[in-house]
């Protein structure tokens, strides 16, 4: 039996998904003759067991720098004062 194949990738898949075979298993395979490349398809196996990834590490925090004379608060200390009972915000009319 003659494979069918296509011109471009995405025909290939889209045969292979109205197949019925689902895109992530869909496999294109490439056909070529003299100058023409041709596509197809077939479907690959399930994987056994599922993929699982473990989130990537995070990099150390690089304690900041003071600039230009600035000294800048660590972590959370913004918030403290702001959140702090003896702070009060008063707004004036215009």
């Amino acid at each position: 039996m003659e494979t069918k194949t296509y011109t471009k990738r995405e025909n290939a898949r889209r045969a292979g998904v109205a197949a019925g075979v689902p895109a992530e298993l869909v496999e294109i395979t490439v056909h070529k003759s003299g100058d023409e490349v041709r596509f197809g398809w077939k479907a690959m196996e399930a994987p056994a067991q599922p993929v699982v990834t473990t989130p990537a590490e995070e990099a150390p925090k690089v304690e900041r720098i003071e600039q230009n004379g600035v000294k800048r608060p660590g972590p959370g200390k913004c918030l403290e004062v702001w959140e702090s009972p003896r702070v009060r915000i008063v707004v004036a009319p215009i």
